[in-house]
């Protein structure tokens, strides 16, 4: 469980920051 939600929170990170550098381009 501790696993998988470290490896979900890493993605989530992950997600957050590739929207953020998507949000910065326009």
């Amino acid at each position: 469980w501790a696993y998988e939600r470290k490896l979900f929170i890493l993605a989530d990170e992950v997600y957050q920051d590739n929207v953020y550098a998507e949000g910065m381009k326009f």
